[in-house]
């Protein structure tokens, strides 16, 4: 069972393989140009709402937004995990323009998961905002509907290869109870906090917090 969101880390499995001179610094220089990459599309997904205007301007705050670059100078899968988010909301945002932009709106927003499952519940509340929308591409529920048949369509091998593994329902990673622990158990402090009985080795916490 995948402990973690497994993309990332086989993204970088499969570009190390193929250029094996690949050093942390291509990364960190290819997640940012990913990062400002991610910051421009703030301008088409509020022109589809109307707000060219805010696009410009949350692009233009977006770029200088100080913890994004950062974690885009590591090897983390925050870069990746947010620009598949912003993609796919992009496209998702009804406009009358068919279901086939809508299932790939739904594919990359299931990536996002697989890059990071914490933003689940961010895809949860904007399928929910879609269905309140007024309908521009039709009745909602045939908007949503290919949203999220392409986010089933994305995440369901990896749910698949879990209970083939396990035999237990983990639709991306088994660690939602962990870090949900980390961030709410009566010692955190906003901050990463060890939790008493679980090493601080990732390699060994799953076991530990079986």
């Amino acid at each position: 069972v995948f402990h973690q969101g497994p993309l990332y880390p086989y993204l970088l499995g499969a570009f190390r393989a193929m250029f094996r001179a690949l050093s942390p610094g291509a990364v960190a220089g290819a997640q940012l140009l990913l990062n400002w990459l991610t910051c421009l599309l703030f301008v088409p997904l509020l022109a589809r709402l109307g707000r060219r205007d805010l696009g410009l301007l949350s692009a233009s705050l977006a770029l200088f937004f100080s913890p994004a670059v950062f974690m885009s100078l590591k090897t983390l899968n925050v870069t990746l995990g947010l620009f598949l988010l912003v993609a796919g909301l992009m496209l998702g945002v009804p406009s009358g323009r068919g279901r086939l932009r809508l299932l790939a709106a739904g594919c990359l927003l299931g990536l996002s998961c697989l890059v990071s499952p914490g933003l689940f519940p961010a895809i949860v509340l904007f399928l929910a905002c879609v269905a309140l929308m007024p309908p521009a591409g039709g009745p909602s529920l045939r908007v949503v509907a290919p949203i999220v048949a392409g986010l089933v369509l994305a995440i369901a091998p990896v749910t698949l290869q879990n209970y083939l593994q396990d035999g237990s329902f983990v639709v991306v990673s088994s660690n939602y109870g962990l870090t949900f622990s980390h961030g709410n158990n009566p010692r955190a402090v906003g901050s990463y906090t060890l939790l008493p009985g679980v090493s601080a080795d990732i390699q060994f916490q799953e076991q530990d917090a079986a």
